[in-house]
């Protein structure tokens, strides 16, 4: 069976694969670099797997990979939509320091560039001897600018530059590199090779072709975003299982059965990630790596896509384009066998911006200089819970977006100021510890907290004059 007939037979089967025995954990000093992997869903949900509450289908993989690793129950992401969220990521900045603040669509093709000579942690990683590579979504500029993935540390690049062009899971076009590779057979009537499919094997083969040496692979994969689309095999196990509504294509393709498709692409994506992690085990390579796997935020409602049928959200208010904790709440699971010990759980505070001083902490690479990104290691978290890294006190976002919002997590309390337009500002303030689903608004009678909160969130604010909030204007 050749690679592309294993990968394939995976993914449409849903084969459960073999992944490692776990050894002992190590310490980071004694071992070989490892190699990294960040696995970054698109718009999937806190609920969305089935080691995080989903009820109405399985994700094996993850669940497996959970159950050798560790799960993260209080991660955030950096932003509540795609091109921030992926920006504060790879900066180690949040939204309030990042150059990137919101999307921000350009014409033909692309989204406002990263722009040139803006740290990133894998050109940090490429600096220490990684091999580098990005396959799926970008949405960060194209090979035309200076917001190319190739100017930014990565040495390989396969997906979609543009992330309205990643709507569409059948495109007519991907980019490798700074080729655009034409997929004639996908048309309106004839939608043949599935994106998601080619990225993911893209992705494994960067995997196997670097097992020699450590390598940084970013897989950022289109689902399960709208549209609501996946190949017959994917589909049929949820054929009749839902009470559907067809979408009628208004924004995006128009789909059936939007939530049979949903459940699709989510266990699709479950299969992508089994074949990845099957295939390092198989070449050898699972206790040299350090997967983790996230989300770039909250479930959306976007081509008939039904976040609350799936509760996708978890136990969680609001979603996408909001600050409340179903946007930028989600889930973490982080895999190395022979460092992390299995099935354990952390629930301190940690964000994606976390994501960038980690990975160049097991890679042994050089830091930003302190003070110069917002990103701190929470390695020895996860690799060993009796000398864990200080929890954070404080996270905070900002959204300029429509009418603007700002929030601040303050060990437990969360302030959110929703609508900055609104005058006088509305402040919600809540406390996270008994009130999960931010339904009961403390900020009338918590007075001083309230005061000292906002004080602190116009602190962690720089003005950005490309993306300024409503009272900058």
């Amino acid at each position: 069976m050749t690679r592309r007939q294993f990968i394939r037979s995976t993914f449409a089967a849903g084969t459960a694969l073999g992944l490692a025995g776990l050894g002992t954990t190590g310490c980071l000093a004694k071992r070989r670099r490892p190699n990294l992997i960040l696995i970054v869903a698109d718009d999937l949900g806190w609920g969305d797997l089935s080691c995080f509450g989903q009820q109405k289908f399985k994700t094996p993989h993850l669940d497996r990979m959970a159950a050798e690793g560790i799960r993260c129950t209080q991660f955030y992401s950096c932003a509540p939509v795609c091109a921030p969220a992926r920006c504060g990521l790879l900066t180690g900045l949040h939204s309030g320091h990042a150059p990137i603040r919101t999307n921000v669509e350009l014409e033909p093709e692309g989204q406002m560039p990263l722009p040139e000579g803006t740290w990133t942690f894998p050109r940090a990683l490429a600096d220490a001897g990684y091999a580098t590579g990005c396959f799926g979504k970008w949405g960060l500029g194209t090979m035309e600018n200076e917001g190319s993935p190739l100017r930014h540390g990565f040495g390989r690049f396969y997906g979609y530059l543009c992330q309205r062009q990643a709507h569409y899971h059948y495109p007519e076009a991907l980019w490798d590199n700074e080729h655009r590779i034409a997929l004639p057979e996908n048309t309106a009537n004839a939608r043949q090779t599935y994106a998601p499919d080619l990225i993911a094997e893209q992705a494994i083969r960067f995997a196997e072709v670097n097992a020699s040496r450590p390598y940084f692979l970013y897989f950022a994969p289109t689902l399960p975003h709208a549209e609501l689309a996946a190949p017959a095999p994917a589909m049929a196990p949820f054929a009749g299982k839902y009470p559907e509504t067809p979408f009628d294509g208004r924004t995006y393709s128009a789909q059936a059965t939007p939530r049979a498709a949903y459940a699709a692409m989510v266990t699709r994506l479950d299969a992508h990630i089994g074949a990845l992690l099957g295939t390092l085990r198989s070449t050898g390579q699972a206790e040299d790596t350090v997967v983790l796997f996230t989300s770039d935020n909250g479930p959306s409602p976007e081509g008939g896509s039904d976040p609350s049928f799936f509760n996708s959200s978890g136990p969680y208010r609001g979603g996408k384009r909001t600050l409340y904790e179903g946007a930028l709440r989600v889930p973490l699971l982080a895999w190395a066998p022979g460092r992390i010990r299995p099935d354990q759980e952390i629930a301190d505070p940690m964000a994606a911006w976390d994501i960038a001083a980690t990975l160049l902490d097991f890679a042994r690479a050089t830091q930003p200089l302190h003070g110069t990104v917002d990103s701190r290691s929470f390695a020895r978290s996860l690799i060993n819970r009796a000398t864990a890294d200080l929890p954070r006190e404080t996270l905070y976002w900002e959204y300029p977006d429509g009418n603007g919002a700002q929030a601040l997590r303050d060990n437990q309390w969360k302030l959110i100021i929703p609508d900055l337009r609104q005058q006088p500002p509305a402040p919600e303030l809540y406390n996270l510890e008994t009130d999960l689903a931010e339904a009961t608004n403390l900020a009338d009678k918590e007075p001083s907290r309230l005061a000292r909160m906002l004080s602190q969130m116009q602190n962690h604010h720089r003005p950005n004059k490309s993306f300024p909030l409503p009272a900058e204007v």
